[in-house]
């Protein structure tokens, strides 16, 4: 079973550990005169699939977005550590494919912007 959980649903066993999974945490923006580094922007989480089922391309716009074409959602995902972590309120947008084929939606991108709280190499 999944341990990624978004907006209340567990991935479906079928798209855990696939696709191209990317958590970009806030860019560096400048150093500070204390010489520390002072974070800009916000996090994001981008997830590339070459490939979705019909059953797994509606499991996102229809279990999790609910035929929406975005969400704030809260959920359970992995940072750049490979580490999981509680997200309290991030935006949620509607998978984008390239093509779709039969049942084969090809290309697709997810995306998850305004990741809350806000994750260091520390937390």
């Amino acid at each position: 079973m999944s341990d990624i959980v978004i907006d209340g649903n567990t991935l479906p066993d079928s798209m855990d550990g696939r696709g191209k999974y990317e958590f970009h945490p806030q860019k560096i923006g400048t150093i500070a005169a204390s010489r520390r580094a002072v974070r800009s922007g916000s996090q994001v989480l981008l997830w590339r699939f070459t490939w979705l089922t019909a059953d797994e391309y509606q499991w996102w716009v229809t279990t999790v977005l609910g035929g929406a074409e975005s969400l704030e959602i809260t959920a359970t995902i992995r940072d750049n550590y490979h580490r999981l972590f509680s997200v309290t309120s991030a935006n949620l947008y509607k998978p984008i494919y390239r093509m779709m084929t039969g049942n084969i939606y090809y290309d697709v991108d997810i995306e998850i912007q305004h990741i809350l709280p806000l994750r260091t190499a520390a937390s």
